[in-house]
């Protein structure tokens, strides 16, 4: 009898055995070779930004690997009350950033940041768009830095208009 129950665990082991092998062949099968097309693959790998891809216009041009406004205009000082802000950068990566040098012209020291607005203009005057930002605070006669981003990208950008807001 012993012997017959030998038997019987080593044909039950070769049973389990085929049943493993027969169902990982269909699971094999079906994820390899029964894709459907339709199927909606999610790559959250991160992907690194392509200059070749962005939307260039008369202004812009490719510098040291970032999409830059160009405009001549755009560089000019513009003074809005006590500040001059100066040396502009427009640059365009995943939406648009605006950094400045801002020089406080007045007597005064202002120990809280001054917010204001920064439209972006086309070369016919039209409004594009907008940036609201601060002015960092700043004594009398010393400079700072202003340095915004919009998630949204601005394009064919000519000039820009800053006033201070309340």
């Amino acid at each position: 009898m012993p012997k017959k129950n030998n038997i019987l665990k080593i044909i039950l082991c070769i049973v389990v055995v085929l049943v493993i092998a027969v169902v990982s062949i269909i699971l094999v099968k079906k994820l390899i070779f029964d894709k459907d097309p339709n199927d909606v693959i999610i790559d959250n790998t991160p992907t690194e930004h392509n200059l070749n891809e962005l939307k260039f216009d008369k202004y812009t041009k490719v510098e040291n690997g970032v999409l830059t406004n160009q405009s001549n205009k755009i560089k000019e000082e513009k003074v809005v009350d006590e500040f001059t802000i100066s040396d502009y950068q427009l640059t365009y990566e995943h939406g648009t950033r605006l950094v400045g040098t801002v020089t406080n012209n007045s007597n005064t020291n202002f120990t809280q940041r001054t917010k204001v607005m920064i439209k972006f203009l086309d070369d016919n005057g039209t409004e594009l768009g907008y940036i609201i930002s601060s002015i960092p605070p700043v004594d009398a006669g010393d400079t700072v830095q202003i340095n915004t981003t919009s998630a949204d990208e601005i394009r064919n950008v000519y000039d820009v208009k800053v006033e201070k807001m309340q």
